[in-house]
């Protein structure tokens, strides 16, 4: 019976050597584990300030898009106005144009009548 005993107990001893190596196996794994969610929260801390800071950069850029749809419209409405004045100028020119070619006309008629001997 000692012998059985004994054939326990050497098992009892192999069974906790190998729970023990197992144990220590997990603890290891364990703490690799721990590092790596200590990595992942970092990751997503740089994460959250990544989107924060593009997060500011979205508002800025669509400042700046408003700020050039208004520069757009206001250059719209300035080009709208210089075509608008190029208009009456080129209406004034062309009636100054008009009687300056009518003038002309009546100044090589009374050249012509001159010259014809003033008939």
């Amino acid at each position: 019976m000692t012998a059985v005993w004994r054939q326990v107990g050497d098992l009892i001893v192999r069974g906790q050597s190998q729970i023990l190596g197992t144990l220590d196996r997990l603890e290891g794994d364990v703490s690799v584990l721990k590092t790596d969610v200590a990595v992942l929260k970092t990751d997503v801390a740089v994460l959250k300030t990544d989107v924060a800071v593009l997060k500011t950069d979205v508002a800025v850029l669509k400042t700046d898009v408003a700020v050039l749809k208004t520069d757009v419209a206001d250059l719209t409405t300035g080009m709208a106005e210089t075509n608008a004045r190029l208009d009456r100028m080129e209406l004034a020119n062309e009636r100054r144009f008009d009687r300056v070619d009518a003038r002309l006309e009546q100044l090589v008629a009374l050249i012509m009548r001159d010259e014809t001997g003033g008939s």
